[in-house]
């Protein structure tokens, strides 16, 4: 942040120069042909402080953006992963199932809302490339990235 600060001030200061150099310019009418009007244009300094400002600013946002993405995938990852649960528990009391049956997709797919795949595992990612169905004592898991998409524990200790 300091370092942010400190750039800022510098680019202040070219600001407060470049000013001072135009209006000295203009003043003492250096810089123009004979017979032609005042121009109204900006310097090259002028150009690259703009074009800092820019780069600045896009330094800070891209890595915010990056942690906005990741975050919102490790939320859909998990919202996917409670749809395959409750999808498990209603095949399991419908077709009455023990707890050590583990069931396939086309089993428990009309009890989803839609296809599911994780977010990270990229646009052409299928069902089974992302995730464990697991038996019916053990929640579904994510292949992509376990070790962040995973579901909490209920109030249960489950």
């Amino acid at each position: 942040m300091l370092v942010r600060g400190m750039a800022l001030g510098l680019l202040w200061e070219a600001v407060n120069e470049s000013r001072v150099m135009n209006l000295s310019k203009r003043e003492s009418g250096a810089g123009r042909m004979a017979g032609t009007g005042a121009r109204g244009g900006f310097t090259l300094v002028e150009i690259m402080i703009v074009v800092a400002l820019i780069g600045l600013l896009a330094s800070i946002a891209v890595p915010n953006w990056v942690h906005a993405r990741s975050t919102s995938q490790v939320n859909a990852c998990i919202n996917n992963l409670r749809q395959i649960d409750g999808a498990k528990q209603q095949w399991a009391i419908e077709t009455k199932q023990a707890l050590s049956e583990t069931p396939r997709y086309d089993q428990i797919r009309d009890y989803l809302k839609s296809d599911v795949t994780c977010p990270s595992g990229g646009s052409g990612s299928t069902f089974g490339e992302t995730y464990f169905i697991n038996d019916l004592a053990t929640r579904p898991t994510c292949r992509v990235v376990p070790e962040t998409h995973y579901l909490p524990p209920d109030e249960t200790g489950t």
